[in-house]
């Protein structure tokens, strides 16, 4: 089960604080709320609640988002300081197998770049990119694409046994494919794959680790 959805509950036009809602009913509303507070505060809590809590989540949308673009620009820049990094080793005339080894980091670092943050500095404008990384990967973290074969339930029948579904590998879900994913940041999906597909992989990474550790902790908070 899947406790984090347990949080629907708390929004308003469902809360009730001193009886159950359904599911397990020995868990009411207040029982709820008291478990999220012991969830550590952070990206992965303000994710979880911005999916399944929205009426709770809606005041922090802006702090989100510039939490997500902080972890977006350290990241831009810890891969372009080891590209510049990569590059001093090469300038510095190395011989031999060391020539050899400085050319292939600073290949491998070069390769690892992201897309320009600044598109323009007069006026500034930051790369539109990323703004649509961040509003895409959180509309797929809130909607995911449920498996077809298990219709969203993480498991199957087979010979009379109820086993993990081996397509979704038990989580109920698929992703959603480039071709998706381009048309809601509104670029052909060449340029997506060409461009944007690192970065945006990168963040969807990150924030499903975060999100499955907050959700793990609700959970033991809620046993």
């Amino acid at each position: 089960m899947n406790f984090a959805k347990l949080l629907a509950r708390l929004n308003q036009t469902t809360v009730r604080y001193d009886i159950g809602m359904g599911g397990r009913p020995e868990l009411t509303a207040q029982d709820i709320a008291a478990a999220l507070g012991l969830v550590q505060p952070g990206i992965g809590r303000d994710l979880m609640e911005m999916i399944w809590w929205p009426e709770g989540a809606k005041l922090r949308i802006a702090y989100l988002n510039a939490v997500l673009t902080e972890m977006q620009l350290v990241e831009h820049n810890r891969r372009e300081q080891a590209m510049y990094s990569a590059l001093a080793g090469v300038a510095v005339g190395p011989l031999g197998e060391e020539r050899i080894r400085a050319h292939s980091a600073y290949s491998h670092a070069h390769s690892r770049r992201w897309p320009a943050w600044i598109k323009r500095l007069d006026p500034l404008e930051v790369a539109e990119g990323y703004e649509g990384i961040r509003a895409t990967v959180l509309l797929e973290l809130a909607r995911p694409r449920h498996c077809q074969t298990c219709e969203g339930r993480g498991e199957i029948f087979k010979r009379d046994l109820v086993v993990a579904c081996a397509r979704c590998e038990g989580s109920g879900t698929r992703e959603f494919g480039p071709t998706w994913r381009a048309e809601q940041m509104g670029m052909t999906e060449q340029a997506f794959k060409k461009t944007w597909e690192g970065p945006y992989l990168w963040l969807l990474d990150r924030l499903r680790g975060e999100l499955e550790k907050a959700e793990n902790s609700l959970r033991g908070a809620l046993a």
